[in-house]
């Protein structure tokens, strides 16, 4: 036997090392871009479904009740028969359904001091200082009724929305990616609005005035926020 001489060895040059260092940074890289963007596309086409299965379950109540959409008397009724029909994915949250709330204008009394000083969520504020529950524009737009099942989060969040004065409108902010907004006797001006809520955007921002349309009680209109968009979506029944 002879013994191999160790100078006929074969081995790595520096720069097969480097070739391949620069390949696997590169395979890094790709996965690092691509996961986080397929993730966005899979959550952004669960919300999608969902709000499917809320349109086609509004239908169904509205076909059930002679053509007419929930109102005043109705929708506390009507939304708890919806949102527990359909089925859910994303909005589910930790439970088998979201929370679901009716937003009724008429019946909030936004404080004037609103949009200034500091805001505080407990307590009885001083002077100058509102409490942030009084003043958040969604959180007043909700106060009407809510109703929750087991298990519900309020992170997932489906809202429906009557006897909106259109001067109201602006006061509101557009739904967050956990949110829908339903608005019983309105239509979509637009299909994209001029504003959203997506988190990654710089802060939250209200309806316009001429997002909506009084359809005269014809049409239920749907807003919601598509993750990584900048503006808010808007779909109709007509």
């Amino acid at each position: 036997m002879f013994a191999k001489d160790p100078k006929n060895q074969a081995g790595f040059t520096i720069v097969e090392v480097m070739i391949v260092l620069a390949i696997a940074g590169l395979v890094l890289a790709i996965v690092f871009i691509a996961v986080p963007a397929l993730q966005r596309n899979s959550r952004n086409t669960q919300r999608r479904s969902d709000l499917a299965n809320l349109r086609a379950q509004v239908q169904t109540w509205t076909s059930n009740n002679g053509g007419k959409i929930p109102n005043a008397a109705t929708a506390t009724d009507a939304l708890a028969d919806i949102v527990n029909s359909a089925g859910w994915g994303h909005y589910s949250g930790n439970g088998p359904h979201p929370l679901h709330s009716v937003m009724s204008r008429t019946s909030v009394t936004t404080p004037a001091n609103c949009g200034s000083g500091v805001w505080t969520d407990a307590g009885s504020p001083p002077d100058g200082i509102v409490q942030a529950s009084e003043c958040n524009p969604m959180s007043s737009f909700v106060a009407a009724s809510t109703v929750t099942t087991p298990g519900d989060t309020p992170e997932y969040t489906i809202g429906y929305a009557f006897e909106l004065d259109p001067g109201a409108a602006p006061e509101f902010l557009y739904p967050d990616r956990q949110e829908i907004h339903v608005f019983g006797g309105y239509a979509c001006n637009k299909d994209i609005l001029n504003g959203g809520n997506d988190t990654d955007d710089s802060g939250p921002s209200k309806y316009d005035i001429n997002d909506l349309v009084d359809s005269n009680a014809r049409a239920v209109a749907f807003v919601y926020q598509i993750e990584g968009e900048d503006n808010a979506r808007c779909e109709d029944n007509v």
